[in-house]
């Protein structure tokens, strides 16, 4: 038979432990809770400097379009597009008539006519002696006697 021999085996002596007392147990730190599927629905906190910024904006870009705006609507005021406020209502003035040329505007009987320095005044009396701009080969146009006789 087979002899067993078992060597002695050195077993370590345990480690004296402080006694058991009552151990705090760890804090953790506050967290929120996992947001819900749902957590869109939820409106976050309004920041203030994101609304004041939003709404100087929007301020600046109305009034960079009204001024635009204005611009626009000052370029539509002409001489001839609207007549001076002095002649809309001209008096009984006695006119003589004058049969348009071919290829001839009201610009070209003001400039040849017209007493006035500047010739949009003159523009303006004819525009509102004969009703309009516009002109027609043969056609008469109303021009004030007294324009005839200086131009002689």
């Amino acid at each position: 038979m087979a002899s067993l021999w078992i060597s002695p085996v050195a077993v370590p002596e345990p480690v004296p432990s402080a006694p058991l007392s009552r151990q705090q147990p760890v804090r953790r730190p506050a967290t929120r809770p996992a947001p819900h599927r749902h957590a869109a629905a939820a409106v976050p906190p309004v920041r203030w400097t994101y609304v004041r910024r939003r709404a100087v904006a929007v301020a600046v870009i109305c009034g960079a379009f009204l001024l635009g705006w204005q611009a626009l609507a000052s370029l539509g005021r002409t001489a001839v597009s609207e007549p001076a406020t002095q002649w809309r209502s001209v008096p009984d003035v006695p006119v003589a008539e004058h049969n348009a040329a071919p290829g001839e505007t009201l610009w070209d009987l003001a400039v040849a006519y017209g007493p006035d320095d500047d010739v949009r005044r003159s523009l303006d009396v004819l525009i509102v002696l004969n009703g309009g701009s516009a002109l027609v080969e043969g056609e008469p146009v109303r021009v004030p006697r007294a324009w005839l006789e200086v131009a002689g």
